[in-house]
């Protein structure tokens, strides 16, 4: 078995990728060779021990993966080759194969041996070449279906059917022919993508056009890869798991919690006696500070504490969650000077890239202060838990644009807060200057005793507060109350008026609204991009509505983006060296970053009756050609051995004679 499976193992790296020795292989009919191996039976593979079962195993695997990388569409003659080879394939076979690998995947002592990975390549190898044969339009009969009597076969064409995503690429092969060619693969459960992350991608990626769509999209895959790679080790670790488990359940379960504990501070919180401003205490204390609730003993004692645990308890788990989830992730980022000053000590710039977290960005401090609230609410008699209301924005999509909104320009509105400051800080240099009789604050003045102005300090304060929530003009009286000195009044008031009331709020409020459109706008536009149009190969729907299977059909099943994410991770995970000619043309261009192995305007459901048969007739034009040559030179060799034949008998008559 050693011996024929390290011959296997060299028609595989002679066939993967070249179609013409593939020709020769299949010509030399090593079909019937594969056909005999996978029809060796493993009858009752425990009396043999674990070495014959491992010697099958890789025997068997070897004649598949052989099958399979002749089947690879790297030529435009390949569906002829798939025709042939279906024809001479024991399809009885492989369904036995099938069956057997499934069987020893599920057994104790492979699992012992750690051998069921090699049983489950084999696996998938085997069920991959019926799927393929069936992309080549091939009929398989009464083998096109899994047959009846096979107990195990219905369960391990589900498992196999469940773990295995295909995606269509453009291949290049060595004559430099592209070609839209469809690849299969098998898909690890334990790579699956974050809800979180996929929303993010979604609708965050440029979809400006459909080249810098992908350009795009290749960035994203290399974060979400990063991303997905990460969350697997967490995975394989129980403490680093249970931290990550459930995430959408426990941030109900806080939010519920949080939202409990402010209803009963609602509910049971009043001002307790000689605090309470009536008729008889009219005034606070001296001394300003938080009051201590009258509340119930009840409440105080055994509830507060008790969810108040609970709810500190999923904080922390919040915490630790995010800062484990994202740690490779954090960017610590340096005003420029830093890395020109340390530069020649190692201190590199840290590259930006999608996936990068700033340490001390806006997440980052809300979880932080989000865990500190409650903390100090559990101190301060639950005040602090109101802040944790604002959990509601996480995982809210509406909530987050509004934020979004107001962030997207944040250094504009702090410029325009900026220049708000200096205007209002000219105007309480005025006020101060000329208007502080009109503050007077004295009690006995029968007007408002709030409005200072006894340093500029005062004054600026005072402006800040009035000149924002009020008319300041009505705020200082006219002293004194003369007729010519309303003008200049006037000139202060309706300037102020003007500039900072109707223009000043006005520009804060105009980049707030038209942020927020700006962001609805890209938003309908996504979604728009999302309806009408396949995101790989930027077809319109309405093509695949009239002429395939519909357009959701097309985007679940043939180019859906995320399983090309998927097939970039399985390729990762695979060792190259066992890479065939798809998987490593594919590796290298993604690793390249260049988008030309998307199919761009293809789709196979699109290719017509009429290019099929021009495909076929090029097919067929190049076998005539292949058996013309065959010919020619089975006639030179015969007229070589005629004339050779001649001489012999040339030279044996004159001998003779």
């Amino acid at each position: 078995m050693e011996l024929v499976h390290l011959i296997l193992q060299t028609l595989i790296e002679m066939s993967v990728g070249n179609f013409p020795n593939q020709e020769v292989i299949y010509n030399r009919l090593i079909v019937d060779v594969v056909n005999t191996i996978l029809q060796l039976s493993i009858g009752d593979y425990h009396e043999h021990g674990f070495s014959y079962i491992a010697d099958l195993v890789d025997l068997k695997g070897s004649a598949v993966e052989l099958i399979e990388a002749m089947l690879e569409e790297t030529n435009h003659r390949s569906c002829h080759l798939a025709k042939e080879i279906a024809g001479s394939l024991d399809l009885a076979a492989v369904y036995d194969t099938v069956d057997d690998f499934y069987e020893l995947m599920n057994d104790a002592l492979v699992k012992a041996e750690s051998y069921d990975d090699n049983a489950e390549r084999g696996l998938f190898r085997a069920y991959h070449i019926i799927v393929q044969l069936k992309d080549y339009g091939n009929d398989l009969g009464e083998w096109a279906e899994p047959p009846e009597p096979y107990p195990t076969l219905a369960k391990a064409f589900s498992y196999c059917k469940s773990r295995s995503k295909s995606i269509e690429v453009n291949y290049e092969n060595m004559d430099g022919d592209k070609i839209l060619t469809k690849v299969n693969f098998n898909l690890d459960p334990a790579n699956d993508l974050r809800e979180e992350v996929v929303e993010k991608v979604k609708w965050q990626v440029n979809r400006d056009s459909a080249e810098d769509k992908l350009r795009d999209f290749l960035e994203w895959m290399y974060a979400v890869k990063k991303d997905t790679l990460h969350h697997r080790r967490l995975h394989q670790h129980l403490l680093t798991k249970l931290l990550v488990v459930f995430p959408t359940e426990r941030y109900y379960i806080l939010l519920f919690i949080t939202l409990l504990l402010n209803l009963l501070v609602l509910i049971t919180f009043s001002v307790p006696e000689g605090r309470q401003n009536d008729a008889e205490n009219a005034t606070w204390p001296q001394v300003a500070g938080p009051i201590k609730p009258e509340v119930d003993v009840f409440f105080r004692q055994y509830l507060l504490y008790i969810l108040g645990a609970v709810h500190l308890m999923f904080c922390l788990w919040m915490v630790v969650e995010y800062f484990v989830v994202n740690y490779p992730n954090f960017i610590l980022p340096l005003p420029s000077f830093f890395y020109t000053l340390f530069g020649r000590f190692g201190l590199k710039k840290p590259e930006q890239t999608y996936s990068s977290i700033n340490i001390y960005g806006l997440r980052t401090v809300y979880v932080v202060l989000f865990l500190l609230a409650s903390i100090l609410s559990l101190a301060f008699y639950g005040y602090f838990y109101a802040l944790c209301l604002l959990h509601i924005v996480v995982n809210n999509d509406i909530l987050q644009r509004v934020l979004r909104a107001v962030t997207k320009n944040g250094v504009s509105l702090l410029w325009v807060a900026a220049l708000g400051g200096v205007i209002l800080y000219i105007y309480a240099v005025i006020s101060f200057a000329f208007l502080h009789e009109s503050a007077d604050n004295e009690a006995d003045s029968g007007r408002d005793n709030d409005l200072f102005c006894d340093t500029l300090g005062q004054c600026f304060v005072t402006v800040i507060r009035y000149g924002l929530i009020d008319n300041l003009g009505l705020v200082f009286p006219l002293v004194p109350a003369e007729f010519r000195t309303s003008g200049l009044r006037i000139l202060f008031d309706v300037s102020f008026f003007i500039i900072v009331t109707t223009i000043g709020l006005n520009i804060v409020f105009g980049i707030i609204v038209d942020t927020f459109s700006e962001l609805r706008d890209e938003r309908f536009r996504t979604e728009t991009d999302k309806k009408s149009f396949c995101f790989i190969c930027s077809l319109p729907n309405h093509e695949f509505e009239r002429r395939a299977k519909g357009f959701d059909e097309h985007v679940k099943n043939d180019h859906n983006m995320w399983k090309y994410i998927y097939y970039s991770i399985y390729l990762d995970t695979k060792d190259t060296s066992d890479h065939n000619a798809l998987e490593k043309f594919v590796y290298e261009m993604i690793g390249d970053g260049k988008i030309e192995v998307f199919p761009v305007l293809q789709a196979r459901c699109l290719e017509t009756e009429e290019d099929e048969t021009v495909k076929q007739l090029e097919a067929l034009s190049v076998m005539v050609t292949s058996v013309l040559e065959r010919f020619k030179e089975e006639v030179c060799i015969y007229t070589v051995l005629n004339d050779r034949k001649c001489k012999v008998c040339i030279i044996s008559f004159c001998v003779g004679a």
